[in-house]
């Protein structure tokens, strides 16, 4: 990154003139003086190039956004599916107006942490918008007549699809607040593409290995199914969190990291059933009397 950024300064200076078939890796920044040739069309090929980088980069963070509303979309749906499935029981006492705002507010607006964990630009655009988005949802439930299960799910439906349409301004917040972090990645995919070139290899805006590392490192994350199930598995758990921490059971039985992992274990289970080695890892972090007979087996392989 300190190799992009000198040149970013040395490139303003020069009027973005290019050095002549460079290799990234080899651009020496040493006090030694260098011959540089500028030119106009030099200038308008290096403008151009950046140019192409910024595009780049703009459709990779935009991808990887969607991914991210798409594990949001199915963690929502997975949720209702859940619900109705697994707490029938206790859904008469449980499909309220205050659990729902419980739910998006502090479950999910307040435990940002969990579903967006780490940090960088990216992340805190991230947590910035979502934060809003839930606020807003929180406030436009509308009522729900306690106990009508459907009339509860109905809400939860409508309140959050507004949070996956707000996080569609991520991608050009994260352009406009990116910074020297941005500009960095913007140069590392111009000498990407350059090394392409020198090798002869058919040119592509596709965002390379190096410019993909410095995006990570922003806490943008690959696009793709990878991390629409990543999102779906989080945005899930803290649903069932929720529920979970209003269960007057639980509440006897369990204090709050084990609710998280009841929760995580629960989630897991429904979005990969008949897969154990996806959630028995968690489930036996509780004590063995709460395993299900499956993990016990597991276990005890």
């Amino acid at each position: 990154m300190k190799r992009s950024t000198r040149l970013i300064a040395f490139a303003a200076l020069t009027l973005l003139v290019t050095i002549e078939a460079p290799r990234a890796q080899e651009i020496d920044f040493s006090d030694e003086p260098m011959v540089i040739e500028g030119s106009p069309e030099n200038a308008e090929r290096m403008a151009n190039a950046i140019r192409i980088a910024d595009n780049a980069i703009l459709d990779y963070v935009t991808r990887s956004t969607q991914s991210i509303q798409q594990g949001h979309r199915q963690g929502f749906a997975d949720f209702r599916d859940w619900y109705r499935t697994r707490r029938a029981e206790e859904a008469d006492r449980e499909a309220t107006e205050a659990m729902l705002r419980s739910m998006i507010g502090s479950a999910l607006g307040a435990g940002l942490n969990f579903v967006f964990p780490g940090s960088g630009t990216f992340v805190t655009i991230l947590k910035s918008v979502s934060t809003a988005a839930y606020d807003a949802a929180s406030e436009q439930i509308g009522s729900v007549n306690s106990g009508d299960v459907n009339m509860f799910l109905d809400r939860h439906q409508a309140a959050l699809e507004g949070v996956i349409t707000e996080l569609l301004e991520v991608p050009e917040s994260f352009r406009e607040r990116g910074g020297e972090e941005l500009e960095a990645a913007k140069w590392e995919f111009v000498f990407e593409a350059m090394d392409r070139e020198s090798e002869g290899e058919t040119p592509s805006s596709e965002v390379g290995p190096r410019t993909r590392r410095l995006l990570s490192n922003m806490g943008v994350p690959e696009p793709g199914p990878t991390t629409a199930n990543v999102y779906r598995t989080r945005v899930l758990t803290r649903q069932i969190y929720a529920i979970f921490s209003q269960d007057r059971n639980l509440r006897i039985s369990w204090v709050d990291w084990e609710m998280q992992v009841g929760a995580e274990a629960s989630a897991r289970r429904h979005i990969y059933p008949g897969q154990p080695d996806r959630y028995c890892p968690i489930e036996t972090q509780l004590g063995n009397f709460f395993w299900s007979n499956e993990c016990r087996e597991w276990r005890n392989q």
